[in-house]
């Protein structure tokens, strides 16, 4: 091969080899210790750290080369998923809390004093913002040009995804989960230990469902079924068009953890400290992951054949999902309670529980 081939091949295979080293799989997510990571997803080497400076309890969301989450200080961050580096901050009344969702170039998140903004995902610029009554810590789940959300101790609105315009309201005694719409109703949780299904055009009411302890764990919709846990130490499937139980295993603790459902098995988390794999089908335990603390709001995600999950013990864990043996862990300086979201290239990979403003 003439000597000028051969350089230029050589070249080639550099250019090549250095872009696939480039293109790995990156996983982001926040700690109370105030700090946003940004890990090797296969490894679980950091590849750089932000300091927001206040806890982040709450999932990011990725869209191509950017990444927003939000904190207890009231500000919601823009970073570049490469670098780390800041792109732009929107500060809020007070604490953030919620999750955000992004639709369409809108970013939607609401925060502790009842305000629900929509955000210019390019800028950060708001276009609008709406108040509702009490506090908003739930995801806000967007379907049908329509934004669910829940706010305070009972209320949970559908608001016009344009304008912000109330289209109506469901009030109980309780305090509402984040919500997921499928098959043309809404599906949350309350701490009045019931699960509810609302139609998602007129808000009525077309089933409930009761447990024996609250319900913080947001449902998970798959294929008609109906995935929840509650307090009562026990994650349901229900029948999704009619609340009726198909079955329900009981754990060693409540479970405040959102599951999600993936490859025949449901994932979800326990204040026993397990990380659990369920049949989808017979409710049976097909593993069982021990972390070193207790799992109280840390939700799972799915993605290459693995589990991410966050836990009170300061950890983001790594577990093989057919047989639940550990990976990787990183530490961080405080708990991990929001989802992680794992990227390559910039499109999100993998399955979601409904507190992360990924599911839309």
């Amino acid at each position: 091969m003439p000597k000028f081939l051969c350089q230029t091949f050589c070249l080639f295979l550099f250019l090549h080899y250095s872009t696939c080293a480039k293109a790995s799989t990156l996983i982001f997510f926040g700690s109370i210790d105030g700090k946003f990571y940004a890990l090797n997803a296969e490894t679980g080497k950091k590849r750089w750290e932000f300091s927001a400076g206040s806890s982040i309890n709450a999932s990011p969301i990725v869209d191509d080369d950017k990444v927003y989450f939000g904190s207890y200080n009231g500000k919601l961050y823009a970073l570049h998923t490469k670098s780390g580096k800041l792109k732009w901050v929107f500060t809020a009344a007070e604490s953030i809390q919620s999750s955000p969702a992004l639709v369409k170039g809108i970013l939607y998140v609401g925060c502790t004093d009842g305000h629900f903004y929509a955000l210019d995902a390019e800028t950060g610029v708001q276009k609008w913002v709406v108040q509702l009554e009490g506090a908003v810590r739930s995801t806000p789940t967007i379907a049908n040009q329509r934004i669910y959300v829940s706010s305070g101790y009972g209320s949970l609105y559908a608001l016009d995804a344009l304008t912000g315009v109330q289209r109506w309201v469901y009030e109980n005694q309780g305090g509402f989960t984040s919500c997921q719409v499928s098959g043309g109703q809404v599906y949350v949780g309350n701490t009045d230990y019931s699960v509810y299904a609302l139609d998602a055009l007129t808000g009525e009411q077309k089933w409930e469902f009761k447990t024996k302890g609250a319900v913080v764990s947001s449902p998970f919709v798959k294929d008609g079924v109906l995935f929840v846990g509650s307090y009562d130490h026990k994650l349901y499937a229900l029948n999704a068009k009619t609340g009726t139980q198909r079955w329900a295993v009981e754990f060693g603790q409540t479970v405040g953890s959102s599951p999600v459902a993936a490859d025949k098995l449901v994932y979800v988390g326990s204040f026993d400290g397990h990380l659990y794999a369920v049949d989808e089908q017979s409710g049976q335990i097909k593993w069982a992951f021990r972390s070193r603390g207790s799992i109280s709001a840390g939700s799972p995600v799915v993605a290459n054949g693995l589990i991410y999950i966050g836990s009170n013990d300061n950890y983001l864990y790594a577990v093989d999902a057919l047989t639940g043996t550990k990976k990787w862990e990183f530490k961080t300086g405080g708990f991990v309670i929001g989802s992680p979201v794992v990227v390559k290239k910039g499109i999100v990979l993998g399955d979601y529980s409904t507190i992360s403003g990924v599911k839309q």
